[in-house]
């Protein structure tokens, strides 16, 4: 088990940290070969769920991803072109800093 909050897996996603509604955060980029690309999220999609739990912010999105490990699969639900996107995320292990 991991010592604190942190998390063991990554999305390989870039958050919008401007976007400051309450509805979703925002991406303005996906990490080339990341679990996101691969998974089929987009620059401008904005995560509105992960597995269960709803995504209004930024520190949702975190808190959502400390309860998934490596080797994981993750339903995250996606908001593009104002529709609701299902996408399936295999999480790998975080590499070593």
């Amino acid at each position: 088990d991991q010592a604190g909050r942190g998390t063991s897996v990554t999305l390989g996603i870039t958050p919008d940290y401007g976007y400051e509604e309450k509805d979703g955060l925002r991406i303005t980029g996906v990490r080339a070969g990341g679990p996101a690309e691969k998974a089929g999220l987009k620059d401008g999609d904005r995560i509105v769920r992960c597995g269960e739990m709803k995504v209004g912010t930024i520190y949702d999105y975190m808190e959502s991803m400390t309860h998934f490990k490596p080797g994981d699969k993750l339903e995250v639900v996606v908001v593009r072109d104002g529709k609701e996107v299902k996408l399936q995320v295999n999480l790998p292990a975080r590499p070593p800093e």
